[in-house]
């Protein structure tokens, strides 16, 4: 897999400035409800953070736009110029721009997507939650699928295997992933 020809997005900075964001909006640049704030002007949080953003309300659970953020990086790593035919990965299946800058970066920038939050269904609370914070199950197993068949290095662009325990430090969170890649 690689970028196909004819991509209308050439290689670009600009596609890892949305997925990590501007480097300066941290963990710290937080208002009271935890919602990133802009320090200086332009400085913002990448999609990935979005992806895996906390619930600032109920611990161990996620706000309830990542679960929109993660259909979105899920779109652009799949669906955005599809040449696959449905098929998320393999030899034959190229990878869009913003696929291929995705399965370069750094596996530290992964853990911030939060995937274990996505398949493990949410938390139901005590307060009588329904559980409507654990993201979107279906869009993150794909975009683990993309990260597990497809990283490659960021230095050296060489095939590099990422351990499915970084993106999914709970085993129920591995066996929801598991059982879902056998279905497909």
């Amino acid at each position: 897999a690689g970028s196909g020809d004819g991509d209308d997005i050439a290689y670009d900075d600009d596609i890892y400035l949305l997925f990590l964001g501007e480097e300066g909006a941290d963990d710290d640049d937080q208002d009271t409800q935890g919602n990133a704030r802009a320090v200086r002007f332009g400085s913002a949080p990448g999609l990935l953070r979005a992806c895996g953003a906390p619930s600032a309300t109920q611990s161990g659970s996620l706000k309830r736009s990542a679960k929109h953020a993660m259909a979105l990086l899920k779109y652009l790593l799949v669906t955005y110029g599809s040449k696959g035919g449905g098929q998320i990965v393999g030899e034959d299946v190229p990878l869009n721009a913003f696929a291929d800058a995705f399965v370069r970066l750094e596996v530290r920038h992964y853990v911030s997507l939060n995937l274990h939050l996505h398949v493990s269904g949410g938390k139901k609370g005590d307060d009588g939650s329904d559980g409507s914070r654990g993201g979107s199950k279906v869009d993150a197993c794909y975009v683990a699928a993309i990260v597990l068949a497809e990283h490659l290095h960021p230095t050296t662009g060489q095939r590099d295997v990422v351990d499915m325990s970084y993106l999914f430090p709970t085993e129920h969170s591995r066996v929801v992933f598991d059982r879902w890649i056998n279905n497909q």
